[in-house]
């Protein structure tokens, strides 16, 4: 399953270092804190092989 991350960190373009990224869902498991959260893969740029948890609210557009 692939989302959006409206505020993606590892954005390309250095004039804008948030923006909407596609990220490759690879598990769901709640945050530390207990929040629903997301294993996460960005798609595209230097940071692509890289994994992130993030709140699950935070992903839009997933399909």
């Amino acid at each position: 399953m692939t989302c959006v991350v409206p505020d993606g960190w590892w954005s390309l373009d250095p004039k804008q270092p948030s923006q909407a990224e596609v990220v490759k869902v690879l598990a769901l498991k709640s945050l530390y804190t207990g929040v629903p959260g997301a294993w996460v893969q960005p798609v595209r740029g230097q940071l692509a092989g890289h994994q992130y948890q993030v709140a699950l609210e935070r992903l839009t557009d997933c399909h």
